[in-house]
């Protein structure tokens, strides 16, 4: 009995000593920096760039932040680079859109420090297609993209290849 106690005792010591040394710091510092400590960019030529399938875009408002250290690790998902926000789009393209797809309402949830509040709007209906979230995410891009019928204001939410 008392070689089987010292046995579970030994392991116990080694395995909380393992864990003591996993939790130390390593030195490294990592770059996940949240979107609150960010200011909006208004650069639509950014934008345009990432989302060519959107046309007519009038205003943009995003954050981007990076993911990870990238010293040493990288993050699971399609890059290292997590941009949100929203792309005011005119009357037009909102109209064109709304009629090349079927949206359903759905409630987008927006990452802390992102609010379509920027956008100077106050009234919102979120809407939501997968082919039309595929078709503009091409292959590089990963996430999620909503459209306001109100106001003509896409959020989306996105990793970057």
């Amino acid at each position: 009995m008392k070689k089987a106690v010292s046995i579970v005792l030994f392991f116990v010591i080694i395995s909380l000593t393992c864990f003591l040394f996993s939790c130390q710091k390593t030195g490294r510092e990592t770059q996940n920096v949240g979107y609150e400590d960010k200011e909006y960019s208004n650069n639509i030529e950014s934008i345009e760039y990432y989302f060519y399938e959107i046309k007519n875009i009038e205003k943009v408002y995003f954050k981007s932040k990076l993911l990870g250290d990238y010293d040493h690790d990288r993050s699971i998902g399609p890059s290292s680079t997590q941009v949100a926000g929203f792309i005011c789009i005119s009357e037009d393209e909102k109209e064109l859109l709304m009629n090349e797809y079927e949206f359903e309402k759905k409630e987008p949830v927006f990452p802390a420090g992102i609010s379509p509040d920027v956008t100077g709007y106050d009234k919102f209906d979120w809407r939501w297609n997968y082919e039309f979230e595929r078709k503009v995410e091409k292959g590089n891009l990963a996430g999620d993209m909503f459209l306001d019928i109100n106001n003509g204001v896409i959020f989306f939410d996105v990793g970057l290849n």
